[in-house]
């Protein structure tokens, strides 16, 4: 089974978060979905970097895929 990880940046370090890749999506699509649906994007301020943003303020940083 083919699964994508994502990646998170938190305060206690870098967190993975493994989800299996559904049936008919390349990985890349699965990420992209993901993001849709549990990221904001925000411009750099005094307050915060500019960056991809959970709601609990996790910074994503990236993915990989795996067989």
């Amino acid at each position: 089974m083919k699964f994508v990880v994502i990646l998170l940046l938190t305060t206690g370090g870098l967190e993975q978060i493994k989800y299996p890749i559904e049936a008919g999506l390349t990985c890349e699509r699965h990420v992209y979905q993901w993001m849709k649906t549990n990221v904001t994007y925000f411009d750099h301020t005094d307050v915060k970097d500019q960056g991809w943003y959970t709601k609990d303020d996790k910074l994503f940083v990236g993915h990989y895929c795996t067989n």
